[in-house]
This record gives C-alpha cells, sequence and structure tokens, in this order.
C-alpha cells in the first residue's frame, strides 16, 4: 500500500518546512482506490503523530485528546489518531462547530461579554476512542518519517 506524504503547501508545526510537496510513495498498478484513500487518512493521521511527538512530556500529562471540526467527524481518523498518538481521542457533541463556537467564546471574551473561567467549558462526551494494537500502522508511520527525511532536501 502506498504511502502519502499530504505536504501540499509544505509544512508547518512541527517540520517548519515550507518547501516539501506532497507525494504518493509505493504506487503499482495493483494499487487500488482503497488503497490511496487509506494512506491519505493515514497520513493525516501521522502528522499529528508527529505534532503530539513535539510537545515531548507535555503530552504525557494529558490524560485524552478532544477532537474538533469537520475532521472530528471520521470514526476511523479518530481511531488512527488514537492510536499512532497512544492517548484516547473524544468526540465531544456538536464537534464539527467546535471551532466556530470556540471563537465565538474568545470574542466574547475579549469583549467581556463572559469570564475567562467560561473559557473551559466543556460539551458532554459523545464518542470515546481508544488506542489499538496495530503494529502494520507503526511501521507505516515509520515509513511515513523515514520518506520525508529522504525527500525534504529534493526541490
Amino acid at each position: 500500500m502506498p504511502i502519502f506524504l499530504l505536504y501540499l503547501t509544505g509544512e508547518r508545526s512541527p517540520l517548519e518546512d515550507p518547501y516539501i510537496r506532497a507525494s504518493f510513495f509505493g504506487l503499482e498498478d495493483s494499487t487500488t482506490r482503497a488503497d490511496i484513500c487509506r494512506s491519505v487518512v493515514e497520513a493525516i493521521a501521522f502528522c499529528f503523530a508527529d505534532a503530539a511527538q513535539s510537545f515531548g512530556d507535555t503530552m504525557d500529562k494529558l490524560p485524552e485528546l478532544a477532537a474538533i471540526g469537520g475532521g472530528s467527524q471520521s470514526d476511523f481518523l479518530l481511531k488512527l489518531i488514537a492510536t499512532v498518538i497512544g492517548k484516547p481521542v473524544v468526540r465531544s457533541e456538536g464537534a464539527d462547530t467546535g471551532p466556530a463556537f470556540g471563537a465565538a467564546r474568545l470574542a466574547a471574551y475579549s469583549d467581556d461579554a463572559i469570564a475567562g473561567a467560561d473559557l473551559a467549558f466543556q460539551l458532554p462526551t459523545a464518542n470515546r476512542f481508544e488506542p489499538a494494537e496495530m503494529t502494520a500502522l507503526f511501521e507505516r508511520l515509520a515509513q511515513f518519517r523515514r520518506l520525508y527525511a529522504a525527500i525534504k532536501n529534493i526541490n
């Protein structure tokens, strides 16, 4: 199955590499659409793994991670993210509108319409995704990282 580097416009954090570009590696004549789609979703999870790794020991203190936005609607993606990060991922009620809700709360706070403590309000958890034992996924994550290292200086 192919590996996808999803850096369509470079990568900001944690790689700080504006010049890297997207690519598929390992395409064969037997590669299916499903293989390509899965490699794209895996790449999203792998980027989350790289970002989480960049936080170092800080991640150890978090019991779980919250997912918001459009991608939070994919059970498959959230399960992959939980697995590669090694922490449960929770989806709250209304997670798809979470970014807009958060921005509105920050605007209200900046206008003194709500107190700082109100920013900590969390909606009830709708779903919880636990990390799974997926050795093959970790092997693919390692390949993803090696592939980036191998091509990062090719412009």
